[in-house]
């Protein structure tokens, strides 16, 4: 009894310290992450700003269109807001993996394989401030919807929290399965180019399904967004919330594991790019 006792007296303090140490490296990452979006602002400027300049200049682009959907009092905010709001949101997998690559570029990344940083405190560092950015990016989008451009929805609105963490999530783990598969940044732009087109687009994030082929809508499935504007439609509009709500979020949830597995499998620390 007194030997277990001395043992857990001596392991604690271990565990303690290593727990200490795990986080005063994640913040080091954290730290200099911001510190290098805040020094290089173009990424941050296309998350936050662009999407509420392109909501505003495509409201009377929308309004039709929210008209042929039964909604002849509604303004074009009932698509512009979600559905940009998730378009420019699929740009966060291309600014975390180019953040990533850049750490090779800058000679950094081999610094951290000689440093004791465990390979999930570095994917935490590494993903934790663009995914930050793309939560103020949402709550920017969904207040000024609110604000300036009549998106109706009121309390309802806060559901928007769940597949709006959801698809972060999704798209954080897809930035690092992008930076995992690619050798060189050129890669990851091509990829990550028509990746935002086919899921934006089939998603019906630019243009609603209800105009376009049905066959859209049927390979807007295949990936989250579709499920994420759907569970976005139902906050804003309401309707049937298993159909709409609860099983696009059980879906998303579905992705965000499968594709946080995926990455998690895929990275590997020691990977070498082309620069």
């Amino acid at each position: 009894m007194t030997e277990a006792l001395s043992l857990r007296e001596n392991v604690s303090p271990t565990i303690s310290r290593r727990e200490r140490g795990a986080w005063r490296q994640y913040t080091a990452l954290l730290h200099n992450q911001m510190r290098f979006m805040w020094a290089d602002k173009e990424g941050v400027v296309l998350m936050l700003v662009v999407p509420i300049i392109s909501i505003a200049f495509s409201q009377k682009l929308f309004e039709p269109l929210v008209h042929l959907e039964g909604y002849p009092h509604a303004t074009g905010s009932i698509q512009s807001v979600p559905g940009l709001g998730i378009f420019f949101l699929l740009y966060l997998p291309t600014m975390l993996s180019v953040s990533m690559f850049r750490e090779h570029i800058w000679n950094t990344w081999s610094r951290l394989r000689v440093l004791s940083v465990s390979k999930g405190t570095l994917l935490a560092g590494q993903v934790s401030a663009w995914a930050f950015v793309g939560l103020v990016q949402q709550a920017l989008i969904v207040g000024s919807g609110l604000l300036f451009f009549g998106l109706p929805g009121g309390t309802r609105l806060l559901l928007i929290s769940v597949p709006g963490v959801l698809l972060i999530g999704c798209c954080s783990a897809i930035g690092v399965i992008l930076y995992s598969l690619c050798r060189d940044i050129a890669q990851i732009s091509g990829f990550a180019s028509i990746m935002s087109l086919v899921m934006g687009g089939t998603a019906g994030a630019l243009v609603p399904l209800s105009v376009l082929p049905r066959f859209v809508g049927w390979i807007g499935r295949l990936y989250p967004p579709y499920w994420a504007l759907r569970a976005y439609h139902y906050s804003i509009l309401g309707g049937n919330m298993n159909r709409n709500f609860v099983l696009p979020v059980v879906v998303l949830l579905c992705y965000f594991t499968a594709l946080l597995i995926a990455a998690v499998t895929w990275f590997k620390r020691d990977m070498r790019k082309l620069v």
